[in-house]
């Protein structure tokens, strides 16, 4: 009697073990699919990214006040205010995880800003010499630094970085017409230590591919070694060995596409 209920007992703890084995088998795994975006993501270790936008210019970059620049005759020759507008900026990066959140990359970049000419001119107007400007700004970029990688969902990832390097900047040449004489300047460019912090935010499109949206701060104090200038009836140049300085800043907001390699 104890043998039949034992063998009955064992027969229905069997059935009962095989039904759950099938559901659990056969249950559908919706999570399954995130699962394997995200391990298809942790696979790869290296990204590449290009990325366009705008770049406001923050500081003595973008300063339309004439005290203290050097362009005004004046006193004051060492110090510039760049006048600069609202410009272009471009980037290209790319960088190499080395722990799950944590990576090192590298960036070179590019920002384009005309030069305000005609709020200088309105207010020179009176003193009997105005401006041409021959060229934008050119700012370019070269970067290296620590990046910060953190998903908030399966399709979302904030990105954070910091890096420093160099800049190299142009001041555009300009020629400054007195009476019925022009002048025509040339700075040497500044190849000068920079910085930059940067917060992005990133939006997955495929397993390997993603649309990023980044704000960047980049700040420098840029120095013009030399100047120097040609006026058109008296062709030998003159050089002035002071420096020129003036405090770079420039906000970059971007959209552009990452790559997981």
């Amino acid at each position: 009697m104890i043998t039949k209920r034992f063998l009955f007992l064992f027969i229905l703890w069997s059935s009962f073990c095989t039904a759950q084995d099938y559901v659990q088998t056969n249950r559908p795994n919706y999570t399954r699919p995130f699962q394997k975006y995200n391990d298809s993501l942790r696979k790869r270790n290296f990204f590449i990214s290009v990325a366009f936008g705008i770049a406001y210019p923050t500081g003595e970059y973008g300063s339309k006040d004439t005290a203290h620049n050097f362009m005004i005759i004046g006193p004051d020759s060492t110090n510039a205010k760049g006048f600069a507008n609202l410009g272009f900026h471009a980037n290209i990066s790319a960088g190499v995880f080395i722990s799950k959140h944590v990576g090192v990359m590298g960036k070179f970049a590019l920002d384009y800003n005309t030069f305000d000419v005609s709020t200088l001119n309105a207010y020179v107007n009176g003193l009997n010499y105005q401006y041409t400007l021959n060229e934008p700004f050119y700012i370019k970029q070269y970067m290296l630094g620590l990046f910060g990688n953190f998903k908030t969902n399966p399709t979302t990832t904030i990105w954070l970085q910091g890096m420093a390097g160099l800049i190299s900047a142009n001041f555009p040449a300009f020629t400054v017409t007195i009476n019925t004489y022009n002048f025509d300047f040339n700075l040497e460019d500044a190849n000068v230590f920079a910085y930059s912090l940067g917060l992005g935010c990133e939006k997955m499109i495929s397993h390997s591919t993603g649309f990023l949206f980044n704000l960047t701060y980049t700040g420098s104090e840029l120095v013009y070694p030399t100047m120097s200038y040609n006026r058109y009836y008296n062709p030998p140049p003159y050089t002035q060995n002071t420096p020129v300085t003036m405090a770079f800043g420039s906000l970059d907001f971007t959209i552009g596409v990452v790559f997981h390699l």
